[in-house]
């Protein structure tokens, strides 16, 4: 089955600079373990991406775009010209506040998905309108995964989800795999009870 993941990437003054740079970096780091996973296994798959940048306002950089179609190869600029995507995807610039609720409610509302990834280092600050969403969230989402730059920080996302995960350990092979949900031998886990095959004879 095809997926759909949605990447929120916090882009407030905190994360100005190095943060920002580093959390591109992470990104990168995922799709090309991504690619590099689905060439070992037996799936062939057209999972999509959407991903935005939140502060005061989005910032749709990629939106609903084949997985398959972005490379990681060149180091600079966006090429869209035979369907490819090559980072950087934005500017390492940050400023305002971080309204992840707004963000949220966004593509809860819009971009319906499987994974819900979110790469940060603090606190909402529209928290109320972020516990808010909680519920729906984790309805509209069936995996929801953070990526927290500053893990003192992490209780406030604690109601989301359970899979949060520290950058100075990040792992980008470890969080595809969860994403995914394969198994060592990089097959997808298949359902527990799989539908049944019935015969018929006419």
């Amino acid at each position: 089955m095809n997926k759909g993941i949605t990447i929120l990437i916090d882009s407030s003054g905190s994360m100005d600079g190095e943060p920002l740079c580093r959390a591109h970096q992470m990104v990168c780091d995922i799709i090309f373990a991504y690619h590099n996973l689905m060439q070992k296994s037996l799936w062939v798959c057209k999972d999509w991406i959407h991903m935005i940048l939140y502060n005061s306002n989005l910032n749709e950089v990629i939106s609903h775009h084949e997985l398959a179609y972005i490379r990681k190869e060149k180091p600079r600029g966006i090429d869209l010209t035979m369907g490819m995507i090559q980072p950087p995807f934005f500017e390492f610039r940050g400023h305002g506040p971080k309204c992840l609720g707004k963000a949220i409610e966004y593509v809860v509302n819009g971009y319906h998905g499987d994974i819900l990834l979110i790469i940060t280092k603090g606190t909402p600050s529209d928290v109320f309108c972020f516990n808010s969403l909680i519920g729906k969230c984790q309805i509209a989402y069936k995996k929801i995964l953070v990526l927290h730059g500053n893990f003192a920080k992490k209780v406030a996302y604690e109601k989301l989800t359970k899979n949060i995960y520290p950058w100075d350990s990040f792992d980008s092979v470890e969080i595809v795999k969860n994403m995914f949900d394969m198994d060592n031998t990089l097959k997808r886990k298949v359902l527990e009870n799989p539908p049944r095959i019935i015969e018929l004879t006419i």
